[in-house]
């Protein structure tokens, strides 16, 4: 999508659907993409964006005279009459990542990671023959792929700001500690692996299964110092409880999970272990004639077993499956989801 002098790729269903890329063949200047932008059918079509993604997401107008929209939880979307300083902010931000971090294309997106796969579909002609509620399928089961490294991201680089023109937004989930996050990029390098080995055809298979990797490589650097909310809780919790006057004021049960959880330390050997156990039932998930079920229950107790250091306390295990447990919810949508739609692509 072009509008003034920034060009974003925003999914091939927003390109199709948003009146403004259907203009985009008559943008030939300056002049012409401010009379459109500034037009009231650019604005509506913008205004109208804006609303359908609150309402999907659950939210709800909070000002009809400003037409404001709660965009999260915490964040709001002031649509004001300069659309275009709404698109220039978004675009720019991702350009300054960028360029900040030359060679790697997951920055030019690093909170909609899908869009930098569905663009690379895109130009290799993977859409060509879709039908709108085809390429929404596509595009929003890549959507909710990534959606937790997109999440990471969004954490780790707020920077004041969530505006977004991710159509797919609609996955439900805690935010993740940094062992779960580890765990979500393992699923979801390999939900991404298998998409490709299933869905794009011979000619461009290995051009997008060298981007799964360089996908993989560029969040495994994002996790390399990634904490948390509820991690920088818990140390809070150590701090209260390492003091005799504030020490009543913790929680037992948190306070016990913290102190036990913070003073582990994975040895090399455990970690390899742990990661090869994980490896190998994602793979398995991949293969039609295994129990899904009872893989993700292998991954739930493999999980628990190294985070806990193989603890034989079950408050600890519950404690620890109850902060994963949504991570897991994640994972089993979009698998089940890419799962289902190989079966109806024999």
């Amino acid at each position: 999508m072009q509008i003034g002098e920034s060009s974003m790729f925003l999914g091939v269903y927003y390109e199709r659907n948003v009146d403004i890329s259907r203009h985009q063949d008559i943008i030939q200047d300056r002049e012409h993409a401010n009379a459109l932008v500034n037009s009231a059918s650019a604005k509506n079509t913008i205004r109208e964006a804006i609303r359908a993604k609150a309402a999907a997401s659950g939210s709800s107008p909070v000002s009809s005279n400003q037409d404001t929209y709660q965009h999260s939880s915490s964040d709001y979307i002031i649509f004001e009459d300069d659309t275009e300083n709404l698109y220039e902010l978004y675009a720019r931000k991702n350009r300054e990542l960028q360029e900040q971090h030359s060679g790697d294309v997951f920055w030019g997106n690093a909170k909609s990671q899908w869009m930098v796969f569905s663009e690379k579909l895109y130009q290799n002609g993977f859409y060509d023959n879709m039908s709108d509620d085809e390429v929404k399928n596509f595009e929003g089961m890549l959507a909710h792929i990534t959606a937790g490294m997109d999440n990471v991201s969004k954490i780790k680089y707020s920077e004041g700001t969530s505006i977004d023109f991710n159509r797919y937004n609609d996955a439900t989930f805690s935010a993740m500690n940094s062992e779960e996050a580890k765990l979500e990029l393992e699923s979801e390098t390999a939900a991404l692996h298998f998409f490709g080995d299933q869905f794009v055809d011979k000619e461009y298979k290995e051009e997008f299964l060298n981007m799964v990797d360089e996908f993989h490589s560029h969040n495994k650097g994002i996790l390399k110092d990634y904490q948390g909310p509820l991690e920088g809780a818990e140390k809070g919790i150590m701090k209260l409880q390492a003091d005799p006057g504030m020490r009543g004021l913790a929680d037992k049960d948190a306070a016990s999970y913290s102190g036990y959880m913070n003073g582990l330390v994975h040895t090399e050997e455990e970690t390899d272990l742990y990661q090869k156990e994980v490896t190998d039932l994602f793979q398995k998930l991949q293969e039609p004639e295994r129990n899904q079920a009872d893989i993700w229950e292998q991954l739930k107790l493999v999980y628990i077993k190294y985070i806990t250091k193989d603890t034989d306390r079950p408050d600890i295990k519950d404690q620890a499956w109850s902060r994963a447990e949504s991570t897991f919810n994640l994972m089993q949508g979009y698998w089940s989801e890419l799962l289902g739609a190989v079966s109806l692509n024999p």
